[in-house]
């Protein structure tokens, strides 16, 4: 029998769309045509100019379809308006012998176990599950654009679209972490996920039987992305010097990052004297017979790993083999010297590291307090700062105190991390970005809207700087934080909090903050002791976080996403006890920041009364909400006094949102 197209049509309504086409969905069989109409949302007809994008479709002047295998995009645009538009996607499958597209399945007749005994693919070897002598036909996965994103630990759901059949069984399968997971979905087109690691490798397949012995298998790859702070290399109750993958390797204090080209991860580990790869999986194996007295942070220049040996003064390279060789600096031997060879410079504890386009490597030689360059050829200037001269002056004359982690930018601007702030150095001038070199801070209280312009005292200890367009992320050890600044077109900064809890000392993987202020939940990540810092080019970073690495996936817009209050009802100045608060839903994800009771999605939220200070009057509320509606809490308070209501709300995918009320209770 030949292939017959099956054609499944899955309208989706634009925002914004002012004519609706219909069909809104549909399936064909081989041969057939899909005739297209549009009208107005009060059900008027629309005469429409009709366009087709993808594989191999068509579209006539009366809207017929007629399509190949694989994703279509049908719009229709009134003839004599054309603002008003709409559109429709077609999917058009392939559909082999076997595969039915009427009768029904019954999931419980098929009993526990029933993967086991059936012909699915096992994802940890590729071979067959059940018979090894059932004849199974696979057919290419259906290429269905999609990408869903979950928190870290949150019940959220995971759809794929139907495959327009109607099939004996099914079997979702994913990776999660390094652990394989199978889950029985026949019935359905989702499942509810509350992973606590990365997942890959995600699909479902769909099975059926043509004949005892024959069947046909279709599968669908899905994407999953789990948002937050997760475990990958090391294990953070203990420090140690073991090699092997995820948390049973061991680092003693991770302390710089980097990645390579092929994906590799190099690691620092500065109190074992070594340094370490982590392979994408998680596998960490140390590089052998490399001396190095005190490795701090790492860079990749092509295939080599440079490394700032802070306790021997000197840059070292080491090769794609693991041969290790000096860049520039005499081992042992401090001092601030310039040259036109590196083995004749001197270096004084170097530290952060930074690679530009055309070769040149920079170094926070922390201890002459300058700035270095080492150029291609391997020429070493000073390029910022006055050698021996500790300070904290802008300008032309700029000055260092603690120079610690470097980031460059292109065309021709460094970021470097000083003493307690973030200095920008561009054109031969020094500015004071973001923090007091002199003095430490915490986190500002600002507005929302508002920005920092100038210095003042608000990093504890930040450690390493990377840039990504016109946003910052700096680590911050002694407020155990990962911050985000960006870069406003005035020259302000506005930062906000992506993940930590300063609060809390040691590791917690969790969701980001995003700009949340505390109190924390349990939900929302915690950090040890943040020091080096990664981007591996796919919109992820990674964390030196003590004795471990940790993986912070997908973590969105650097910006805080803080929504208005989400609190229903009108406040007098003073309300009497019980107090009852309205929560309305979670901000629909079409429609941020707004608050929109149908929303139908899953969210969790938490309710604090605080006094002027921040501090709690009583305990936290908590809520777990389905669907669209809201909820409401009742609260009662010991004595009178002005309270802070401040709610969090976190939607499945892992986006917190904040607002906050004050009321008087008599």
């Amino acid at each position: 029998m030949l292939l017959r197209p099956l054609l499944l049509a899955l309208a989706l309504q634009p925002l914004g769309a002012q004519i609706l086409i219909e069909p809104a969905h549909g399936v064909l069989q081989a041969g057939q045509t899909q005739a297209f109409t549009a009208r107005t949302q009060e059900g008027e007809p629309v005469a429409c100019a009709w366009n087709v994008t993808g594989p191999g479709g068509t579209i006539g002047p009366d809207g017929t379809f007629r399509g190949e295998p694989g994703l279509h995009r049908v719009r229709g645009t009134s003839l004599r308006d054309a603002s008003l538009s709409g559109e429709t996607r077609v999917l058009v499958l392939e559909d082999h012998p076997g595969l039915r597209t009427v009768g029904k399945v019954d999931p419980g007749a098929l009993g526990p176990g029933w993967s086991e005994a059936l012909p699915f693919q096992d994802i940890t070897t590729g071979k067959r599950l059940g018979d090894p002598g059932a004849k199974v036909i696979a057919l290419k996965g259906a290429a269905f654009p999609q990408r869903e994103i979950i928190g870290y630990g949150l019940a959220a759901s995971v759809t794929w679209p139907a495959p327009g059949l109607v099939p004996d069984a099914v079997l979702m399968s994913w990776t999660e972490g390094h652990e394989p997971v199978r889950k029985d979905v026949t019935g359905s087109h989702g499942a509810v996920l509350r992973a606590r690691a990365a997942i890959t490798g995600a699909r479902v397949e769909f099975l059926n039987q043509a004949s005892p012995r024959a069947w046909t298998s279709l599968v669908q790859p899905l994407t999953i992305t789990v948002r937050g702070l997760l475990p990958f290399a090391g294990n953070p109750l203990g420090p140690g010097e073991a090699d092997g993958r995820g948390l049973s390797a061991r680092f003693r204090r991770a302390e710089g990052l980097a990645f390579l080209p092929d994906g590799t991860l190099a690691v620092s580990d500065s109190q074992a004297r070594a340094l370490r790869l982590v392979d994408p999986g998680g596998r960490v194996r140390t590089l052998p017979d490399i001396p190095l007295v005190s490795p701090s942070f790492v860079t990749a220049q092509g295939d080599a790993i440079l490394v700032a040996d802070a306790g021997s003064h000197v840059i070292r390279r080491v090769d794609a083999r693991g041969a290790a060789t000096v860049l520039a600096g005499v081992p042992g031997l401090r001092g601030h010297r310039d040259a036109a060879a590196g083995a004749e410079a001197l270096f004084d504890d170097p530290q952060g590291l930074a690679v530009d386009g055309e070769g040149n490597v920079y170094v926070a030689d922390r201890g002459n307090h300058a700035i270095r360059k080492i150029g291609p050829r391997g020429a070493v200037s000073t390029v910022a700062g006055l050698p021996g001269s500790a300070g904290t002056q802008d300008g032309p004359q700029g000055t260092f105190s603690a120079l610690m982690g470097l980031a460059w930018q292109a065309p021709a601007t460094l970021f470097a991390v000083d003493g307690h702030s973030i200095r920008r150095v561009a054109g031969g001038c020094v500015t004071t970005l973001y923090g007091d070199p002199a003095r430490p801070g915490s986190f500002p209280r600002i507005p929302l809207d508002g920005g920092i312009d100038g210095r003042r005292p608000c990093l504890d200890r930040p450690h390493s700087v990377a840039v990504i367009g016109t946003d910052l992320f700096v680590t911050e050890t002694g407020g155990r934080t990962l911050q985000t600044l960006h870069l406003r077109h005035d020259g302000r900064v506005k930062p906000g909090i992506l993940a930590g809890d300063p609060g809390r000392a040691g590791t917690r993987f969790g969701l980001f903050r995003m700009g949340i202020q505390g109190p924390l939940g349990e939900e929302f990540a915690a950090l040890a002791e943040p020091r080096g810092l990664a981007m591996d080019g796919k919109g992820d970073l990674f964390l030196a976080d003590g004795a471990c690495v940790v993986h912070g996936s997908a973590p969105g817009s650097a910006a805080p996403r803080l929504a208005p209050a989400p609190l229903l009802g009108t406040w007098n100045p003073a309300v009497g006890l019980p107090l009852t608060v309205d929560i309305d839903a979670p901000p629909h994800a079409a429609h941020p920041p707004h608050w929109d009771l149908a929303a139908p999605t899953h969210y969790r939220w938490t309710l604090d009364a605080l006094d002027a200070e921040g501090r709690p009057l009583i305990p936290q509320v908590r809520g777990e909400q389905h669907g669209g509606g809201g909820a409401r809490a009742e609260l009662v308070f010991r004595k009178p006094g002005r309270v802070n209501l401040q709610l969090t709300v976190i939607t499945e995918d892992g986006v917190p949102a904040q607002g906050s009320l004050w009321v008087t209770v008599r």
